[in-house]
């Protein structure tokens, strides 16, 4: 039965990490070890751990961000697999079962993932049953589809260990969109990845992640999207220029979107016309279209 390794950055979440933490203790795979790395809180949230779930391991360490905390747990871990928890989100008792159970049936699979809710996972018996058989799941085949929609909620994933210490783990230098950049870096190696499909993570919502369609948070996106792909030219030929520029159009078009909800029509129609020069396409139209009306 491999070791998982989960890893759970912390700062100033004293209010919400213990919830985490029971949701671990109730895991029904049992070989697991649990990393927190407290970066720099300056609540109680290593004594409140410790008090808590004393069989936890809590490191600290100078504050220096999320990707520097999830690194620092993953230099640290022992496990085949590690598998992200954010200090504020909760995991179903079955989620690391049946996202091992896929890992091991598909043993090239570099990476996998889980569904997730914004509503409490309050009643286990909502979760299929995994004990016999492989849960339900399917698999992405090639790189098109996670590059079209690259939202893979943090405290869903899995990652074998030597290919995210292989990749050189998350990048500290972005501090916005530095999963999805771990994420495309991993795939280009394998772009495989699973999905299991149930809801198993209850992930809070966060102001100023992707998801809160945040402006910064699509510039950022842009950026990891370029340097990817410079990085990585057989990206184009393997998955065809079509879907890298249909993928690159839809970021301009959200960020497009988000520009005009903020108010900043002159640089919406920037970003629309961009997204369209990339690929026409109907969510760019749109907001190009809302941003000469009066």
């Amino acid at each position: 039965m491999p070791l998982v390794s989960v890893v759970i950055p912390a700062y100033n979440a004293e209010k919400f990490i213990v919830q985490a933490l029971d949701s671990l203790s109730v895991q029904t795979y049992p070989s697991m070890e649990v990393i927190v790395v407290d970066d720099g809180s300056r609540d109680a949230t290593a004594d409140v751990v410790a008090r808590a779930h004393p069989e936890v391991r809590c490191i600290r360490q100078a504050n220096g961000g999320a990707s520097s905390a999830r690194n620092r747990g993953a230099q640290e871990a022992n496990g085949e697999f590690i598998a992200f928890l954010d200090a504020d989100d909760v995991w179903h008792p079955d989620k690391l079962r049946a996202q091992v159970a896929l890992m091991q049936a598909h043993p090239d699979v570099l990476l996998s993932r889980t569904g997730m809710s914004e509503v409490p996972l309050v009643d286990p018996s909502t979760f299929p049953d995994v004990s016999n058989g492989l849960p339900e799941h399917k698999l992405i085949p090639s790189l098109g589809p996670s590059l079209m929609s690259p939202y893979f909620a943090t405290s869903t994933v899995m990652v074998r260990r030597q290919a995210f210490l292989a990749v050189g783990g998350f990048d500290t230098a972005f501090k916005v969109a530095e999963d999805v950049d771990l994420y495309l870096r991993v795939l280009a190696r394998c772009p495989k990845v699973l999905m299991l499909l149930p809801a198993a993570v209850f992930k809070r919502p966060v102001v100023g992640s992707l998801g809160d369609d945040d402006e910064e948070g699509y510039v950022q996106l842009l950026r990891v999207y370029e340097r990817f792909l410079s990085a990585h030219p057989h990206v184009m030929q393997e998955v065809g220029s079509r879907a890298v520029h249909a993928a690159v159009a839809n970021l301009w078009a959200r960020y497009a979107g988000s520009l005009r909800r903020a108010g900043k029509r002159g640089k919406a129609l920037g970003a629309a016309l961009r997204s369209m020069r990339e690929q026409p396409n109907g969510l760019a139209l749109r907001v190009f279209l809302r941003g000469l009306l009066p």
